[in-house]
């Protein structure tokens, strides 16, 4: 994967995508809104550049870069939180929009379209989400993204691209949105106030962003090796080396005062659990690698896989962990929140798929992750107030 191009860029997900992706030595190309006011969140780096193009301009956007593209990341989407998750017109541009990015992706000449899916297009279950447990959502934005990842890949198969949809559980990370249950947990704590919360006995699965990004960049990987394969340089191991790690978007609003629409942290999906199938890749050896390229590529073409840590704790673990990081000692209001009539009370994805086809697995746990989150908060902090200071200058 030389080229990639991804939309949604701004958020926890799609800036650690970019900047995965360009450590990695992948050229980027990112869509972003001309007037989005968290452009200044995407990563600068020299192998980074950006494209002027709206969601409402995917239908018509031309490629006058003078190259062809290999990957098209698709996590832009319109209305993803409060009521604007179930307004159903709304919703359903966004499927107009993402059938847009497919036929952009073929104008790019791109040779893999990448989307994003939810935990939303489940419903609510009782176990761990997998590819294959049955689809029942209950709101639009759930809706659409089932309808969206089920369309683009018909489409993408119409005009000779391949297709592999995400769903992803509860990411966090730099960059999250201000609502989410960890950045407004951390904001408040870092201001005084007490943040207030449900009892928060839900079991979660959460899934560090630069994990997610690194699930999404071997997935594009895998998914464009083929042309290697038959060149027949595939043997180098690049699919089957066992790389592990990562997770994906959400902004998490389990148990938070904004959780009270009752469905706690559904905004994105990740997956989980990584049974017997973990490992597999990573015991490829170099010799085989060629014919694991081979098999993964055909594999992950029109595959569903589920973003997730693996792992599901109850909330309040979560909660008290933040706050012991972001301001030890601060009181809590667990249970000062009445749950939703329709709360989710269980989230966690089987990872297992995903660990067998690219070697994902991972590797950031939740108190380096909201370390490091807290990070980027003191960073934009800093900023808000320099940019003060020298606007009183």
């Amino acid at each position: 994967m030389k080229r990639a191009i991804v939309t949604g860029a701004t958020g926890a997900v799609g800036t650690a995508l970019v900047r995965e992706l360009a450590e990695a030595g992948t050229e980027v190309l990112v869509f972003v809104r001309k007037d989005s006011k968290r452009s200044q969140n995407i990563p600068d780096h020299p192998l980074v550049r950006r494209l002027s193009c709206a969601l409402e301009d995917l239908a018509s956007v031309r490629n006058d870069t003078g190259l062809d593209w290999d990957v098209f990341y698709h996590l832009a989407w319109a209305g993803t939180t409060g009521s604007d998750r179930n307004d159903m017109y709304l919703q359903n541009q966004n499927v107009k929009y993402a059938l847009d990015a497919v036929a952009a992706a073929k104008r790019f000449g791109c040779r893999l379209f990448v989307g994003a899916g939810s935990q939303a297009e489940y419903g609510r279950v009782e176990g761990t989400l997998k590819p294959d447990t049955p689809a029942f959502p209950e709101m639009g934005y759930g809706y659409a993204k089932l309808c969206a990842g089920q369309m683009t890949r018909d489409y993408a198969h119409q005009l000779g691209l391949k297709h592999t949809w995400v769903r992803i559980l509860s990411v966090y990370g730099p960059h999250d949105g201000a609502g989410s249950m960890v950045m407004s947990a951390i904001r408040k704590l870092r201001s005084g106030q007490t943040p207030e919360f449900t009892k928060a006995e839900q079991q979660w699965d959460y899934l560090y962003s630069g994990d997610a990004a690194r699930a999404l960049r071997l997935l594009g990987e895998a998914g464009t090796v083929e042309k290697t394969a038959e060149n027949g340089t595939a043997g180098n191991g690049t699919a089957g080396n066992g790389t592990e790690g990562n997770g994906t978007e959400g902004n998490g609003t389990a148990g938070s005062e904004i959780a009270g629409n009752g469905i706690a942290g559904n905004v994105t999906a990740e997956d989980g659990v990584a049974e017997a199938a973990e490992g597999t890749v990573a015991a490829e050896t170099s010799a085989g690698a060629g014919s694991a390229a081979t098999k993964n590529a055909h594999g992950c073409d029109g595959r569903v896989y589920v973003l997730g840590s693996g792992q599901a704790r109850p909330l309040a673990e979560y909660i008290c962990q933040i706050r012991d990081i972001a301001a030890p000692g601060q009181p809590l209001g667990i249970g000062k929140l009445p749950y939703a009539p329709d709360q989710v009370m269980y989230l966690c994805a089987d990872i297992s798929a995903l660990t067998r086809d690219t070697g994902w697995r991972p590797e950031t746990s939740f108190e380096d992750g909201i370390r490091a989150t807290l990070g980027s908060v003191k960073e934009e902090e800093r900023a808000m107030r320099n940019t003060i200071v020298e606007s009183e200058r």
